[in-house]
């Protein structure tokens, strides 16, 4: 049998035909040196697929000789990373950071009531912060109630903060006796910080987390415009005030020289949002 090559010689060359005896090429490639005009390849030669049939490929451009397979065995599958022309994989590039969780901060600060005294004609309810001694206030209650908690809003007409040192007061007055006007001239001749039980009054900012924490606080004056704003972080800050159109309550920190409300929305309930006030030593306050 005569093998007949087909040889490339330069791009633009015509073929040329190089005849290659059965005693320098196997049946699966090329063996020994090979004479000139007969190119091989350079990957190794496979073997037969019969037992014993193949002989072993002789080197043809450096590739080294390959034995036969045995009999009904399946060549192994190439690997892409060696020499045999395969590529391999790239490596993979580096891993995302994860997103930052959104946060919002209000950063409310007021009179923290822990104990309180309703006195006894009903028309006014001093609350006290924990510098206060309870027997103390106990005992200057005179009769009235006395409660470890805020005073009461309901029928209030307005609340008062006052402090002397690290003492402060939270002062509620309630109607009939009194009015928000006069309430507001009992607070001023006590030298505190009047507010409205319905909030604070004239809001000059709002930092709205309804999407984060389900809720929205307003603040007066009183606070730094960029830290509200700064704390608000994945909030919305705005210069107007919070939408109290679905608000159930809100707990309102009055202190005697800034006011801030934080406002509550489903699934909260005036009663959840009541207790929460009581906890952080806040008013409750209806929108």
């Amino acid at each position: 049998m005569v093998w007949i090559k087909f040889t490339l010689l330069s791009a633009g060359a015509l073929c040329v035909l190089v005849a290659c005896s059965k005693d320098t090429v196997g049946e699966r490639g090329y063996r020994g040196a090979l004479p000139p005009g007969c190119t091989g390849t350079t990957s190794a030669a496979l073997g037969t697929d019969d037992a014993g049939d193949g002989d072993a490929a002789g080197a043809s451009g450096g590739g080294a000789a390959g034995a036969s397979a045995d009999a009904g065995s399946d060549a192994a599958a190439p690997d892409a990373s060696s020499a045999t022309g395969g590529c391999g994989g790239g490596t993979g590039g580096a891993a995302g950071a994860d997103a930052a969780a959104p946060t919002v901060s209000f950063g409310v600060s007021g009179c923290v009531v822990t104990q309180s005294c309703d006195l006894d004609f009903g028309y006014q309810c001093n609350g006290y912060n924990a510098k206060f001694s309870p027997t103390d206030v106990q005992q200057s209650c005179n009769g009235g109630g006395y409660a470890e908690l805020p005073c009461t809003t309901v029928d209030g007409v307005g609340a008062c903060a006052a402090e002397n040192g690290n003492q402060c007061t939270v002062s509620v007055f309630y109607g009939p006796l009194y009015d928000s006007t006069s309430a507001a001239n009992q607070c001023q001749s006590l030298g505190g910080r009047f507010a409205p039980t319905t909030g604070c009054g004239k809001v000059t900012q709002s930092c709205d987390g309804r999407s984060i924490n389900g809720a929205c606080a307003d603040y007066d004056k009183g606070y730094d415009a960029a830290a509200v704003k700064a704390g608000c972080g994945s909030g919305k800050y705005a210069t107007s005030e919070c939408d109290r159109k679905k608000a159930v309550g809100g707990c309102m920190s009055l202190a005697s020289d800034r006011c801030a409300v934080v406002w509550y929305y489903p699934p909260e309930d005036d009663k959840s949002v009541a207790q929460r006030c009581q906890t952080e030593g806040a008013l409750f306050v209806a929108p």
